[in-house]
């Protein structure tokens, strides 16, 4: 059994696969109503172990896909396959077009990864708001790539507080939870 999904963005399809058969069950994946522009360029696999926490399944790296391409899934198990999209129209990779932050509630004191639309070699600050306005928190960086992770200070207590990061070209706000 499976199920799947396109992201907001068109970047990706992330697909999910549970066998709780008690033997390994084979799959080829075949996509059925994708806008004709777009077309499985790489797939990163993944599975979720007891702990229900994701770990790569199979090989280390992103694979280019094909239709014909198997997947095993083990059995009992859950298997997440991450598809990268490309616009047939250009021959490239879809681009994000919004901020993700994760986790998110985070832990006091805790680290907060922030991957941005696209690698850019520019700076970004990183702004946090508290729900009345005030600035709470600010650090500046270049960035070397489109993830970037900051630790939380420990001052910062547990609440909902607003979350701005800005480069050269964009402004991204959205909601941020500290527990």
């Amino acid at each position: 059994m499976g199920t799947a999904y396109i992201a907001p963005d068109r970047s990706k399809i992330v697909a999910v696969y549970v066998n709780m058969a008690s033997s390994a069950s084979k799959i080829t994946t075949r996509f059925v109503n994708l806008p004709t522009n777009l077309q499985p360029l790489t797939n990163k696999v993944y599975i979720t172990n007891s702990s229900y926490n994701l770990r790569k399944y199979g090989s280390t790296s992103s694979e280019s896909y094909t239709s014909e391409r198997e997947i095993t899934i083990p059995a009992r198990s859950v298997v997440t396959v991450v598809y990268e999209l490309k616009d047939a129209t250009s021959n490239a990779s879809v681009q994000k077009k919004s901020l993700e932050i994760y986790p998110n509630p985070v832990l006091v004191g805790g680290n907060l990864c922030i991957s941005l639309p696209q690698t850019t070699k520019e700076s970004i600050s990183l702004y946090i708001h508290a729900a009345d306005g005030t600035p709470v928190f600010n650090e500046n960086r270049k960035s070397v790539d489109n993830k970037e992770i900051f630790t939380l200070p420990l001052s910062l207590c547990k609440g909902v507080y607003l979350l701005t990061i800005q480069s050269q070209k964009q402004v991204f706000n959205t909601k941020l939870i500290i527990n």
